[in-house]
């Protein structure tokens, strides 16, 4: 029996939401439409992957002690098992800053500007305060653990700018801005991820992934990493594809 290869099926899943994005960026004229036909792509695909435990959604959180509320978040994924919504309709959502694992804004091309922009919306999020979780031991104990942080990420469909120019742009935010409140990831479909690392040989760097056709299996793989860490997932998904087409640049 043939082997099967997870890297080309994800290969074949990006092709198909670079296609669905062509296709709106032909038929459809309305900017606001546009953009949630957009956000819907990567939604879709993040509701079908990911385990069910990980709800996706999109909208505002807010926290318990009267700080405002983040900006409008494209892309929440959040704790769907134990925490409840604030609020939900059709098309946004109110989170409770605890239930979330991970923000993104998705955009139809990125450039310097655009990193900032989203970089911003990403830190009115990670700003919030999260209450410590609580476990109760035996006799009643209880136990506060740290609370989880959360990954803020970019996914973009393209961009005009050099990959360089983007890293740059990353680290330049990044550099101004404490390490709690940054933007850890940025992903160009069908061209590369771009990886920022706080502390790497006592610099702050950004990673940059050269993964082509790979982009969306890296930032998949990179994703469900983050999520497995807080959240006791049974397997590490990269043991499932056999190795990664990228070259690997580094920027200080």
């Amino acid at each position: 029996m043939a082997k099967v290869d997870v890297r080309r099926l994800l290969q074949g899943v990006s092709e198909r939401m670079r296609v669905d994005f062509q296709q709106i960026t032909d038929q459809i004229t309305h900017p606001g439409d546009k953009g949630v036909s957009r956000e819907d792509i990567l939604r879709r695909f993040l509701k079908e992957y990911l385990p069910e435990r990980f709800g996706v959604g999109s909208g505002q959180v807010v926290d318990a002690f009267g700080s405002p509320p983040s900006a409008q978040q494209d892309i929440v994924i959040y704790d769907a098992l134990d925490c409840p919504l604030l609020y939900a309709n059709e098309r946004t959502q109110i989170f409770p800053c605890e239930s979330v694992y991970a923000v993104i804004q998705v955009r139809s091309s990125i450039d310097t500007g655009g990193i900032k922009r989203c970089a911003e919306q990403i830190a009115s999020c990670k700003r919030l305060q999260k209450q410590p979780p609580e476990r109760v031991l035996g006799g009643g104990l209880e136990i506060s653990d740290e609370p989880i942080p959360t990954l803020g990420a970019v996914f973009a469909f393209s961009t005009r700018n050099t990959l360089q120019t983007l890293a740059h742009a990353l680290l330049q935010w990044n550099s101004d801005i404490e390490e709690a409140i940054q933007t850890n990831m940025v992903c160009v479909l069908n061209r590369a991820i771009l990886d920022y690392l706080p502390e790497h040989e006592g610099a702050k760097t950004v990673l940059i992934c050269h993964a082509k056709g790979d982009a969306l299996l890296f930032f998949y793989s990179r994703l469900f990493a983050f999520l497995r860490r807080f959240s006791p997932l049974p397997f590490d998904i990269s043991e499932y594809i056999q190795e990664f087409n990228v070259n690997v640049e580094w920027i200080t």
